[in-house]
């Protein structure tokens, strides 16, 4: 189980256009205000269906096979990466980097602008800090790194001494400045402080959303912030037909189950999203996060079997369907949180987002558990499809199971972020 939230992975290459639909004259990518972002909703009975699955997710007992499988023909087959690579290729930073560009362009032009700073706050996995980071380079701006661990476990502020005050300075991810312990707050405290009172200079500020929803806590300062707005149904209709390569046949998806029509992709001119119901309930499935929206769709496209001929090809030939017809697999249960040690386990999940990931010998100094029953605790979690280590080591909520964990969180009452709210 690799499929984890890593910053930059869920959204690293160039997406094709971002022309404007005739039935939605909105940019594709959008940076607009924290509070305008209009969270994707159900039709009535969908909500309610909605309402009764979280019910079920909550009390839900795990079975052995955590990730029950869904009730398409056995004779499909669910895609390779490299086949969903090459029907549905994720998308690059680079729009990204064009909508935090026209966002922040009159603020960039302000000589002496009324904020000293700019505050992003991301998504887990939509790939928006690694979008800054480009910025950064396109802007000449200082990229700051966070101060290394040992400082922040010590209290230590010196990381503010050779702040680059004089020119603008971008630093993609605040939620790597602090630890929550007594002494790991302090440096954060030290930079709000700074900052609040101009001596930073200007720059732009990336923070995971589940952090900043802390931070907030930490620093309670009304500043305005940005986001990505929401991917709606028509807006994941653009995305994915933007996505569609070029060169391909139009692909034909239709319901694994049924049989009947789902979506054409790229799709013929005068078809709408309202044509195409499973993008509405994506879309409000994953509250509008489009990282979280294309992992569910890829991960639920089948292909027919191969023919005879076909499986005497190489693995290399074979990268593609052989077929312009994929099958859309009914949504499948999400992992679910043990029983066992069930309370443990969601002070484990929460602290993984509240710092947009953490190394697994940093648990013990974040969490009252010994060492040995932390690595315990996370070994269970690999094992229900829960969380895991990403490529540099860091543990994370998986893609799998982040709205079921959001779910049993807001069930549990515990701090969530923005996007995750009710309402």
């Amino acid at each position: 189980m690799n499929d984890i939230f890593h910053p930059g992975d869920a959204l690293q290459a160039m997406a094709a256009s971002t022309d404007s639909n005739p039935q939605d004259e909105r940019p594709l990518w959008q940076f607009d205000l924290l509070e305008n972002y209009q969270r994707p909703t159900l039709p009535a009975s969908g909500a309610m269906a909605n309402a009764w699955h979280s019910v079920r997710q909550l009390f839900r007992v795990p079975e052995k096979q955590t990730i029950a499988s869904t009730t398409e023909a056995p004779d499909l087959h669910a895609l390779t990466a490299r086949q969903a690579d090459q029907v549905i290729p994720l998308p690059e930073s680079a729009p990204q980097v064009k909508a935090l560009h026209t966002a922040l362009a009159d603020w960039l032009g302000e000589q002496s602008p009324g904020l000293s700073a700019q505050f992003i706050i991301c998504q887990p996995g939509n790939g928006t800090d690694q979008a800054l980071e480009i910025l950064a380079g396109h802007l000449g701006g200082t990229l700051v790194s966070p101060p290394p661990v040992r400082e922040i476990l010590a209290g230590d502020g010196r990381w503010l001494d050779d702040w680059p005050t004089d020119s603008l300075w971008i630093l993609p991810n605040l939620e790597a400045c602090f630890l929550r312990t007594v002494q790991g707050i302090a440096p954060i405290r030290h930079f709000f402080d700074h900052l609040s009172s101009g001596r930073l200079g200007k720059g732009i500020i990336g923070c995971d959303s589940w952090a900043w929803a802390y931070l907030q806590k930490v620093w309670p300062v009304p500043v305005p912030a940005l986001a990505l707005q929401a991917f709606d149904a028509h807006r994941l209709y653009r995305l994915l037909d933007s996505l569609a390569p070029a060169a391909a046949r139009p692909l034909n998806i239709h319901h694994a189950i049924s049989g009947k029509p789902v979506m054409v992709v790229p799709g013929a001119a005068g078809q709408s999203p309202h044509d195409y119901p499973e993008l509405t309930s994506m879309a409000a499935q994953s509250r509008g996060n489009p990282a979280q929206a294309l992992y569910h769709w890829r991960s639920r496209l089948r292909t027919a079997p191969e023919s005879s001929a076909d499986k005497a090809t190489t693995e290399d030939e074979c990268s593609s369907p052989d077929s312009n017809t994929l099958w859309l697999a009914a949504t499948p249960d999400e992992p679910v949180v043990p029983l066992s040690s069930r309370e443990e386990l969601l002070l484990v999940l929460h602290t993984l987002l509240l710092h947009g990931g953490v190394d697994a010998a940093l648990m013990p100094e974040l969490l009252p558990f010994a060492d040995t029953h932390c690595q315990w605790l996370l070994a269970c979690l690999h094992q229900a499809g829960l969380a895991g280590p990403d490529k540099n080591g860091k543990w994370r909520v998986s893609q799998a199971g982040y709205q079921s964990v959001c779910q049993i969180l807001r069930g549990h009452q515990y701090l969530l972020d923005y996007f995750q709210r009710a309402g």
